[in-house]
């Protein structure tokens, strides 16, 4: 089975909480360009959408659950996806916030084979292109959305003065 992997990479003029925030909220992923909808099928252990949480998600014909593996607020999220419309082979996705200078850089890594006799491989290059995108269009939403509330939050402040 071939293996597909994903390294994408954005800085967000933001500290890391509101993204961590954003990224982590089960409820918000109806706002991610693609989403359908989603729901928490079971609470995490010490935050509903923390470590044990299992999501379920739908986007573009497509039903996937995740689990939440390990939750670092504000700094990083470990998942793995255990059904999907597609038998998928995923070990595990992770994203890193790291705060640098005025904002935050991301990185969000995760790889998977298709787990179907003799045309696995095929569709695992078919859907190759359609979730680099999907993932890229979640980090350019997240960006979008928290730079501009930092930036009212920014004009409310000096709106004080």
């Amino acid at each position: 089975m071939q293996t597909f992997s994903f390294h994408l990479q954005c800085h967000i003029s933001a500290p890391p909480e509101p993204i961590f925030a954003m990224l982590i909220d089960h409820e918000g992923y109806r706002f991610f360009p693609g989403f359908l909808t989603s729901k928490l099928i079971r609470e995490g252990i010490e935050h509903r959408d923390g470590v044990g949480a299992r999501r379920a998600g739908w986007f573009k014909g497509t039903h996937v659950v995740e689990e939440v593996l390990k939750c670092e607020p504000p700094h990083r999220i470990e998942y793995r996806t255990i059904k999907c419309t597609i038998p998928l082979d995923h070990d595990r996705g992770v994203i890193e916030l790291v705060a640098n200078g005025s904002g935050t850089d991301v990185s969000w890594v995760t790889s998977y084979g298709v787990a179907v006799p003799v045309i696995g491989d095929l569709l695992g290059r078919m859907t190759r292109a359609s979730v680099n995108k999907s993932i890229g269009n979640i980090l350019k939403h997240v960006k979008r959305e928290v730079e501009r509330t930092q930036g009212c939050l920014a004009l409310a402040e000096s709106n004080k003065n």
